[in-house]
Order: C-alpha cells, then structure tokens, then sequence
C-alpha cells in the first residue's frame, strides 16, 4: 500500500498494490475540501488502516501570513480531520512532514513565522 499526496489539491491519491505487477489507483475527496488554498507536504502510514497526511490550510489565500497547520487522519477506507494547535503569536502555521512509528504516535513538524514547530498526536482521544 503506498499513498500519493497531489498539493494544492483537494484530493488525496491511494494506490493500493493487488499483486506484483498490479497497482489500483483510486481518488478520494478530503474532508476539507472547502478551503480555498489547501496544500498537503507529507504523508506516514503505519497501515492500510491508518495514515495521516500534514500541511497547511488558508481561507483567504489573499490574506498574508494567514496560514494555519492541516492535519487529515485515513482509516482505512476515508480521511478525516484531525485537530492541530496553531501558535496564537503565528499566523504563518504550516506542516512540512510527518512520521508515524504507531498507531498513536505521530510527529509533525513544520514551521509557525519562520520558528521551528512540532507538535505531537497521541491517537483519536
């Protein structure tokens, strides 16, 4: 199983391996997709059961500065929200990647005005 991330997009690409020489490609909404100026930067999977993809989210794309962390949760068959905290000093939050060594222990980083941010998921509760 192994998953692709379209930036900019609304999407979120799943290619699920078949057999050997088959690979399936399938397109499934975000559960973000009213956004105007949504962009994933990275992806960690522990299982076909279990992804979460990071980046960055903007309601007004216009509006400098104005950025905020994304995080989206696979369970296996759609993707969901997953709550971030954003810096109330930052307003230029963003996720540049994200690793997954468990089910419920994720680690994004990215950046809040240009300082160094991580934060940490410890599952769905």
């Amino acid at each position: 199983m192994a998953i692709a991330i379209v930036a900019g997009t609304c999407f979120l690409f799943f290619a699920a391996t078949a057999g050997a020489d088959q690979v399936t490609f399938g397109i499934v909404p975000s559960p973000d997709n009213w956004a105007l100026a949504d962009s994933l930067a990275g992806v960690s999977c522990v299982s076909a059961d279990m992804c979460m993809a990071v980046g960055t989210t903007a309601d007004d794309p216009y509006q400098e500065n104005a950025s905020g962390t994304l995080a989206e949760l696979w369970n296996g068959s759609e993707w969901s929200l997953s709550p971030s905290l954003n810096p109330e000093f930052a307003k230029g939050n963003s996720f540049s990647g994200v690793s997954c060594p468990a089910v419920d222990d994720c680690v994004a980083v990215g950046s809040a005005e240009g300082s160094p941010l991580v934060e940490t998921w410890n599952g769905p509760t």
